[in-house]
């Protein structure tokens, strides 16, 4: 297992590439005007926090399509069969090495990705067209069905407390309930 440690970056680089990604948080095709559909050209470098059944899952999946991935874990020793089913791509450490690995940090919760039929829909808010691209290419790749809510102001439309917070709904349920 390679055990990854990177303690450099700045408050802000994180802060600007932070990804929080509990299914509280997507990208969409409305944004874009379809759905999207292809992978990613560029591979990224992305830590994930929370290497459970989603992070994984998700992780997995960025590994196979070519990302560099980072899993972390408060026991990185515990992910040697994690990474090694990830492959090449992939490594181990802490959150904090997670949090300062790459391009997108991916925090993740423990949530169904998938229904029955359509796939779930993830929602996202953005003022910056390359961070929702970016954003979206990584959702399409996970297997979710982007929906892009509108500018940063409309986040709070899917905050927690809200009827389509962590509900598990699809990209349609999401945008008849926000009215999009």
């Amino acid at each position: 297992m390679k055990l990854k440690t990177n303690r450099q970056g700045s408050r802000r680089n994180f802060s600007k590439s932070l990804l929080v990604a509990g299914f509280s948080l997507g990208f969409g095709p409305g944004f874009f005007g379809s759905t999207i559909n292809a992978q990613s050209i560029e591979p990224l470098e992305l830590g994930i926090i929370g290497s459970g059944r989603i992070g994984g899952a998700v992780g997995l999946r960025w590994a196979e399509v070519g990302h560099q991935i980072l899993f972390s874990s408060r026991n990185p020793d515990g992910l040697t069969d994690l990474v090694s089913q990830a492959g090449a791509n992939a490594s181990a450490g802490y959150p904090a090495d997670a949090a300062t690995f790459g391009d997108i940090v991916f925090i993740a919760i423990n949530r169904e990705a998938h229904r029955d039929g359509e796939l779930m829909g993830i929602p996202i808010a953005g003022d910056d067209a390359e961070a929702i691209a970016v954003a979206s290419r990584l959702v399409v790749d996970s297997g979710f069905d982007p929906v892009f809510v509108g500018g940063l102001d409309r986040a709070r439309d899917f905050d927690r407390g809200t009827n389509v917070y962590v509900k598990g709904m699809t990209a349609s349920q999401i945008r008849a309930s926000l009215g999009i």
